[in-house]
């Protein structure tokens, strides 16, 4: 049974827009103002901890936030060192207002919130409490019995049940002699301790054990929709175990969710989806040398998985639980596996076919990687809060998804970030690119060999005189470029004198519904719609025409005051008789009905770019798409990019000739 209540509640951080003009422009390191913007990135962060002592955001799959009352704003559970030992505060996401929750001589362990109920759940010694997050009143939840030396670590989605573990004495003897995780990791595995998880029924305070195992179980979490699933890991080096597993607490079934392929292949820090249908994880495939974002349907079994570089490995990744499907990871040191170079900062990563394209949100140089930063989105997507320790103590922190201001990158201009920036530098007109991934491929830096020719135009241009800036995002359709929030995007920036040059198509020939993508449109350029269920999203969607799609994209840009511009989409690598294959399956040709329907200007980059491929020969042409018969290497972005300058400039009173070299 799936429970939809908590995906409804919602946090939100009510910082005031008006906070990203005033924060000023940081390196991040050293003593930090209460909010500024990452000179590095462009992203505004903002302090959420400002305590005298150290305090530390929860790790990253335990959800430490509260939903918002009529009354006031959301809260974020969070531990603090104290005279007593670890405690547990609460920040008010409204106000950024801190009240201590626990005083316990001893200190109180855990990292377990109740939003229905309202409460931190915490232990001491045997004895396990809840403390309201307004009222502050302690009751007290289970009483577990003394010499079990049980560990509670999670709670259900109805809140009704606690899950933990009990480890055997042997576990508890090389920890005392043994404390630092560099000596005590080994002997344990190695020491085959005896391991059980249990369940706490919260009604009646009964403790009842599920699942035994003579080996070390660790990472112990509920599901947040399904009451009755649990997950769980084997502990221990990872390339010597199946690290990740689930159980039904109710039937006592286990599963085992990963299969190691290889010598050496790792699989963990795993965590699931907000919805509870998949359980992600890193996944490397041998240890060290590729890494990936993987996950698993928890239904089907059915693996996805996106290819990561060695720099944007992360120890922690974490999904947004809102639409488009976003992660977020805390990146790593040079000691740490991937052994990255420049990998210390925090990442946003979006899926761009079978691979994650990212985006810098904090530049975590000045940050020590002993304290990992453990990455949670806010429930409203719209921030992802994290710990760090570069003004010298561990502090709790939130960065903005939207950036504030573009970073000082000198090919900046021709790249796109996730999101719009609210505020543009100076007066120049701007030249935006839309599309997909044959007009930007992934970050637009040709990391896979692979590149879109709108990342190759900027030199033909007077940046002087001008901008450009490619906001085409791989993967997208028409219909997806805009129902993901990215048009709208691209419309906040846009005003009079502007041009927006459209290319979509390849993703429109899609399917209209199904559990991977959902982004096809509707043949033809009619008004025809239809209703769906939409499989990725679970939400009901009605769905148009691509010449639908088109005529708003081009209305909306008019709108704005700005010259739309429609291109046909560049050709695949396809042959038919020694000439290449024209029209996209009739994409190309609706492309040009639309424009001239509209009236706006056309480029018919299809037929233009198949013209060149026909007197260049099969053989030359192959070797320009090393991958699939999409995607050029830069040669071919770099013709495609060539003969789209070349029809830009010929169109009849050509709006972006003015600003050709």
């Amino acid at each position: 049974m799936r429970l939809p209540w908590i995906v409804a509640s919602i946090v939100v951080l009510p910082l005031a827009s008006a906070g990203a003009q005033r924060a000023p422009t940081l390196e991040t390191r050293g003593a930090m103002p209460d909010e500024w913007v990452d000179r590095a990135t462009g992203h505004r962060v903002v302090r959420l901890t400002h305590r005298e002592a150290s305090s530390e955001s929860f790790y990253f799959h335990n959800d430490p936030f509260v939903p918002r009352r009529s009354d006031g704003g959301g809260r974020m559970v969070f531990a603090g060192t104290t005279g007593h030992g670890r405690q547990l505060f609460t920040v008010d996401l409204a106000t950024r207002a801190i009240a201590q929750l626990t005083d316990e001589p001893g200190g109180a362990r855990g990292e377990i919130v109740a939003p229905r109920h309202r409460e931190a759940v915490w232990q001491r010694g045997d004895s396990v409490f809840a403390t309201h997050l307004d009222t502050r009143r302690t009751r007290l939840l289970a009483a577990l019995p003394p010499t079990l030396h049980a560990s509670v670590t999670t709670l259900n989605a109805d809140e009704t049940l606690l899950g933990g573990v009990i480890a055997g004495p042997e576990v508890r003897e090389i920890l005392a002699q043994y404390p630092a995780k560099r000596d005590f990791f080994d002997r344990i595995f190695a020491a085959h301790p005896r391991h059980t998880l249990f369940v706490v029924n919260l009604k009646t305070g009964a403790l009842r054990r599920i699942h035994e195992e003579r080996t070390w179980i660790g990472h112990v979490q509920f599901s947040p929709t399904d009451p009755d699933l649990l997950m769980f890991c084997h502990e221990g080096p990872w390339h010597l175990v199946d690290r990740i597993w689930t159980i039904d607490v109710r039937r006592g079934d286990v599963k085992q969710i990963h299969h190691r392929s290889m010598e050496r292949e790792i699989a963990g820090h795993e965590f699931f989806s907000p919805d509870g249908r998949t359980i992600w994880y890193d996944l490397q495939i041998p240890r060290g040398v590729t890494f990936y974002l993987a996950g698993a349907d928890v239904a089907t079994g059915r693996t996805t998985r996106y290819a990561l570089t060695r720099d944007e490995w992360s120890i922690h990744f974490n999904q947004s639980p809102v639409a488009p499907l976003l992660f977020a990871g805390d990146g790593g040191d040079s000691s740490q596996v991937a052994r990255a170079k420049d990998g210390r900062w925090l990442y946003l990563f979006r899926p761009d076919g079978d691979r994650l394209v990212s985006e810098k949100l904090v530049d975590m140089r000045a940050h020590d990687y002993r304290l990992e930063p453990n990455v949670h989105f806010s429930p409203d997507g719209k921030w992802v809060v994290f710990r760090a320790n570069f003004e010298g103590r561990s502090d709790s922190y939130a960065v903005e998804v939207a950036r504030a201001q573009l970073p000082p990158d000198p090919t900046a201009s021709v790249r796109a970030p996730l999101v719009a920036q609210p505020a543009r530098r100076d007066a120049l007109p701007t030249v935006f690119y839309i599309g997909d991934s044959t007009v930007r491929n992934g970050n637009g830096t040709g990391g896979n060999g692979q590149w879109g020719w709108g990342d190759l135009t900027a030199s033909y241009f007077d940046t002087t005189r001008v901008h450009v800036v490619n906001r085409a995002l791989g993967g997208r359709s028409s219909r997806t470029f805009i129902s993901q929030g990215y048009w709208d995007a691209v419309l906040a920036q846009l005003r009079t004198g502007d041009v927006v040059v459209m290319q979509f198509g390849h993703n429109d020939a899609s399917p209209v519904n199904d559990t991977t993508r959902a982004r096809g449109t509707l043949h033809g350029i009619g008004d025809d719609s239809v209703e769906i269920e939409n499989g990725v999203t679970h939400r009901h969607e009605t769905v148009h025409s691509y010449g639908w799609y088109l005529r708003k994209l081009i209305a909306d840009a008019r709108a704005k005051g700005a010259t739309p511009i429609v291109a046909s989409s560049v050709p695949q690598d396809a042959w038919d008789d020694g000439r290449v294959r024209r029209g996209l399956g009739g994409f190309a040709g609706w492309a040009g009905d639309v424009a001239r329907a509209e009236g706006v200007p056309f480029i018919d980059l299809n037929e233009l770019i198949a013209r060149e491929y026909d007197a260049m020969g099969e053989e030359r042409v192959h070797a320009l798409f090393p991958a699939d018969h999409t995607h050029t290497n830069r040669d071919g972005a770099a013709i495609s990019a060539r003969i789209a300058i070349d029809a830009l400039r010929r169109l009849p009173n050509s709006p972006v000739a003015p600003y050709l070299r």
